[in-house]
């Protein structure tokens, strides 16, 4: 009867650190995401995907000067550019108001919306070659969206920027900068080729799935299994 209790004290724990694994994986996934660039427009057809990743995460510590809290936290972003098929990188750049190099969409209001610590390869700040534009635009294929960051043209391209955005209220998700426009379309990203391909504009592909990771459900489901056949082994056994 002993080897038995110890057998269910062992299951309810099991249980206990699967709700707490799960939990724990949940919450990371919430923190940090990673979207692929790699549905092209027209422009960009002789340019195979993907075209560059956006990464978002959510942040609880002063960004700089920037003030992010556990009340009120921030969301960084890394607009990255991939290698192409040339050998070279993709790149992006802008070309003016209402057609600018990233654009974006968020949950919610704007009350004391900020974008700040802009980064480039060519410095920070102004320095970075890009300018937040609160007023959005258009671009080509993929609709308006509410946000933009503006840059120069494709002479002057880069190959990544990182931002911070903040808000009085904060965020409570790094997918608060996730949300779909009036087509369907989170981020678009103005791509340069480097192999002297016309310049064109891309968005991202179908979100991932919010669920665990496969191999985590494999083994729990594993242990789980073993131990429910231990168990019934165990009755059997003393009938």
């Amino acid at each position: 009867m002993t080897q038995i209790f110890n057998l269910r004290k062992i299951g309810v724990s099991l249980a206990m650190f699967a709700v707490v694994a799960l939990g724990s994986n949940a919450v990371a996934r919430a923190d940090s995401f990673t979207y692929n660039i790699s549905i092209p427009n027209a422009g960009l057809a002789g340019s195979p995907p993907p075209y560059a990743t956006v990464s978002l995460t959510l942040v609880a510590v002063n960004q700089g000067s920037t003030p992010c809290t556990p009340a009120a936290p921030c969301i960084n972003v890394n607009v990255h550019m991939l290698a192409n098929a040339s050998g070279g990188t993709y790149q992006l750049f802008g070309n003016g108001s209402g057609n600018g190099a990233f654009g974006f969409n968020i949950v919610g209001g704007t009350t004391g919306l900020a974008v700040t610590n802009l980064t480039s390869e060519d410095g920070t700040g102004v320095a970075s070659g890009f300018t937040f534009d609160s007023t959005g635009g258009n671009f080509d294929g993929f609709g308006a969206f509410e946000l933009a960051l503006q840059a120069g043209p494709a002479s002057d391209a880069h190959d990544f920027v990182t931002f911070t955005v903040s808000r009085t209220a904060g965020f409570t998700s790094a997918n608060d900068l996730f949300e779909a426009n009036s087509s369907g379309h989170h981020f678009a990203v103005h791509v340069a080729p480097t192999n002297g391909n016309p310049t064109g504009f891309a968005t991202d592909g179908p979100a991932p799935p919010g669920v665990p990771e496969p191999t985590s459900m494999v083994l729990l489901g594993t242990g789980l299994a073993g131990l429910a056949g231990a168990i019934r082994k165990r009755r059997n056994s003393k009938k």
